[in-house]
């Protein structure tokens, strides 16, 4: 799953990654219209997912995700506080990108 995965940087990983896994990669963001018309441009190669994390989501819903990469872009130092919320609430390992870093937790 790619958090902001239609955004500028989140793309580019998607298709990466969808191109070695394809069907396995999940563009998510707050638009599913925005993510399904991405998906389109992969050919189906990445999955749409609408995720906003105000909004509650099925536990069974995670079952499939293996890892999280967070591409968001905000204001401030250190990475945004949904960060753990999400990856804590599905126990899985992830990497954020982030002003120009990766850091990878597990």
């Amino acid at each position: 799953m790619v958090v902001g995965g239609y955004g500028h940087v989140g793309s580019m990983i998607c298709r990466e990654l969808g191109e070695k896994y394809p069907g396995f990669v999940y563009a998510t963001g707050r638009s599913l219209e925005r993510a399904e018309r991405f998906s389109r441009e992969t050919g189906g190669n990445v999955l749409p997912m609408r995720l906003d994390l105000d909004q509650p989501v099925m536990e069974c819903e995670w079952e499939r995700i293996k890892l999280v990469v967070m591409c968001l872009d905000h204001l401030g130092s250190g990475l945004p506080p949904e960060r753990d919320a999400l990856c804590g609430y599905i126990g899985k390992g992830r990497i954020s990108v982030s002003s120009g870093e990766v850091a990878e937790d597990s």
